[in-house]
């Protein structure tokens, strides 16, 4: 990246790059997620009365300290996140079971743990212990003679947490857990035999897992194939974000200008369904860059993915960004109507506590595998 220059810089831009320069991020990576970060701050200010403005402190809060927690994880070496992956996930799993113990219930749902001045969800935690665990497994594979075994192993690793999760009844959180175990044995050269026996696997449950599934899961899984059969229940939440999305128009109706949030039309408009609300004050042109955003971060994340030094920073840093990008188009596909509503938040853009901590640490990891100079890679 060129150089800032001291005479035209602000001393804010001179500050970061400062920063940036000492800590040895990545620079242009850190440049994005600030920016998509800018993005969630602009729009929940644009929904929020002077009377709210607590919500955007609070939402500004968790960004500072998952910035910071992005730094403090990239100084971390990658050898230690190896180290340390089992203490992680049996944290995590400790956790959850704690949240089915005593865990706060929200919504119908008891997914958060109240310890002292911390409320947060141990689910996130789950996003980044699971991988590196599994990746720390998968890693270790011969690539000669048999792996089934620890394959095996690295299928109940991941289905521990999914099954907590699902249980809390969290299906959003436990569907991407499980996705991302699922991109870490792909990339691991799992045998097509696998995948294409969990395919099979899926049919055969699948009147089993329905009959697992709670009513309103149920209710959603039905209104995506017909919104309009029940418009005030409980095909209204996507309904209202189709009209937002398709009244922004190409060009929206300019920051602050929406209506259906202002009117109360668009339900958890700050949280899973912020993109309406965003496209309907910048259009589909506003959609598109956002998009764009999120696919920059993605490339710029493949590109550290191919440089990682070993087979662990490989495995790890292509699961993250794998699942990323996963959780950026589940979101906006589920606001778009083209997927079931899961309530999966929008990353960095929604307003949330645990998940945007969690997600901008796990960017410091892979950071941190970024600045190991590759000597010899083992990717498969």
């Amino acid at each position: 990246m060129t150089a800032i220059s001291t005479n035209a810089a602000s001393p804010g831009a001179l500050a970061l790059h400062r920063l940036l320069h000492r800590f040895k991020v990545d620079r242009t990576l850190v440049t994005l997620l600030l920016l998509l970060s800018a993005v969630g701050i602009l729009t929940l200010f644009s929904m929020v009365g002077q009377e709210q403005m607590a919500i955007l402190t609070r939402h500004m809060t968790r960004f500072a300290i998952g910035f910071a927690l992005l730094f403090i994880f990239a100084a971390i070496p990658v050898e230690t996140y190896r180290r340390w992956s089992v203490v992680f996930y049996l944290t995590g799993v400790g956790l959850l079971l704690l949240v089915l113990g005593i865990g706060e219930i929200s919504k119908g749902a008891q997914r958060w743990l109240d310890i002292w001045l911390v409320r947060f969800q141990p689910s996130e935690i789950l996003k980044i212990a699971t991988p590196l665990l599994l990746c720390s497994i998968l890693s270790q594979q011969s690539d000669h003679g048999s792996n089934a075994g620890r394959t095996m192993f690295a299928i109940i690793v991941l289905a521990i947490p999914v099954a907590l999760v699902a249980l809390q009844p969290d299906l959003g959180t436990a569907l991407l857990i499980a996705a991302s175990g699922l991109f870490a044995l792909f990339l691991s050269g799992l045998s097509w035999y696998w995948f294409i026996s969990m395919l099979v696997a899926v049919p055969v449950c699948a009147p089993l897992i329905w009959s697992t599934l709670h009513e309103y899961q149920r209710q959603r899984a039905l209104t995506f194939l017909n919104p309009e059969s029940d418009p005030l229940g409980a095909g209204y939440h996507i309904i209202q974000s189709k009209i937002a999305i398709g009244s922004g128009g190409l060009w929206g109706k300019g920051w602050g200008n929406g209506t259906q949030v202002p009117l109360g039309f668009i339900p958890e408009h700050s949280t899973d369904f912020i993109f309406a609300a965003f496209a309907e004050q910048f259009g589909f042109a506003g959609g598109c860059v956002l998009i764009l955003l999120y696919l920059a971060v993605c490339v710029r994340g493949v590109s550290i993915t191919l440089r990682a030094a070993d087979r662990f920073g490989w495995l790890l840093t292509g699961t993250f960004v794998f699942s990323f990008a996963v959780y950026a188009m589940i979101n906006v596909a589920m606001v778009s109507g083209l997927l079931p509503v899961v309530g999966v938040p929008l990353p960095l853009v929604s307003y949330g506590g645990t998940a945007t901590v969690t997600t901008l640490a796990s960017f410091g990891i892979l950071i941190a595998v970024a600045k190991h100079r590759p000597m010899m890679r083992h990717a498969p």
